[in-house]
């Protein structure tokens, strides 16, 4: 049987020029812990022992650890401490909000949510803009 367990840590990521515009909560990075009890299941017990043995491996296992958990499945780092009963992975990640006039990315150039596209071209050239 598999126990998971979840701790999570958000903090407000800087947008704009400065942090404190309409633009500051256009992103948070995350970092949630997964306590995972080991022997896990073959899939998850072959990413902790990759991980393991290979450090470039880990990532793997917070990935799946955080698509397990519904949270997408691409961290940013990933740190695992390996205890006698359990293993521990932080994963970071960024979630990206599409409030508080932020661009949005992903329907051709960046438009803010709450301004008209014109200004948010404007905005893009002069370097405004939450980082991607």
């Amino acid at each position: 049987m598999l126990e998971v367990g979840l701790l999570g840590l958000a903090s407000a990521g800087a947008c704009g020029p400065d942090s404190a515009g309409p633009d500051a909560s256009c992103e948070e990075t995350v970092h949630r812990t997964f306590e995972i009890a080991t022997p896990a299941d073959a899939p998850l017990q072959l990413r902790i022992d990759s991980c393991r043995l290979d450090v470039d491996a880990c990532r793997a296992l917070c990935a799946m650890m955080m698509m397990r958990s519904q949270l997408g499945s691409n961290p940013t780092s990933c740190d695992v401490e390996f205890r006698p009963a359990t293993v521990a992975a932080t994963a970071t990640y960024t979630v990206f909000h599409g409030d508080n006039g932020c661009p949005i990315f992903g329907f051709g150039p960046a438009v803010s949510a709450m301004a008209a596209p014109r200004s948010a071209t404007s905005r893009s050239q002069g370097g405004s803009s939450c980082r991607v």
